[in-house]
């Protein structure tokens, strides 16, 4: 189903297949109590993207019968943990539904993260960025409040629509 895919903002955090389950491996850690969201950036097989078709193509990840891909899959998500009071890390691990809903019917707050990411891949000059515009964050976050003002109660998002406005008007 994807041909490529990159965890936005981490490309310098990439483990060897064989670093995941190596506990001493630096792999870009949380501390307890704290919340992130992931952006992933995919492409499907059959469209355009960086990298030809091949990129992971040599992978020697092998397949067992009983977890093939469902059709109904994009990929598999694995994340490993270790609780507050260490010891060994543990593994989760869930199916990605391949199902794709507009950006506008995304959450406000899945809204603003993109609207922080797009920012964030502009000011660096991403190569991934493609036409993405410091507008287009300041669109993306105004309606994550436009759609519910309780979410903004500390003026972190206003203060954002400001910045990325600023932004806009040093470009040119």
């Amino acid at each position: 189903m994807v041909s490529e895919w990159r965890l936005i903002g981490y490309e310098n955090r990439v483990l060897a297949e064989e670093d995941f389950n190596n506990d001493k491996v630096d792999a870009g850690e949380l501390g307890a109590g704290k919340a992130v969201i992931a952006l992933f950036e995919v492409t499907p097989k059959g469209q355009k993207g960086l990298y030809s078709d091949r990129r992971y193509a040599n992978s020697n990840a092998s397949i067992s019968s009983n977890n093939k891909q469902n059709s109904n899959e994009l990929g598999y998500l694995k994340i490993r943990y270790k609780a507050p009071t260490g010891g060994s890390s543990k593994l989760i691990s869930q199916p990605i539904n391949k199902a794709s809903h507009a950006l506008n019917k995304a959450s406000i707050d899945t809204q603003f993260a993109m609207a922080v990411a797009g920012f964030g891949q502009r000011l660096t000059q991403s190569d991934y960025i493609n036409d993405w515009q410091y507008s287009d964050s300041t669109k993306l976050a105004k309606s994550s409040i436009a759609d519910r003002p309780s979410s903004d109660t500390d003026g972190t998002r206003r203060n954002f629509v400001t910045l990325t406005e600023l932004a806009s008007a040093l470009k040119k």
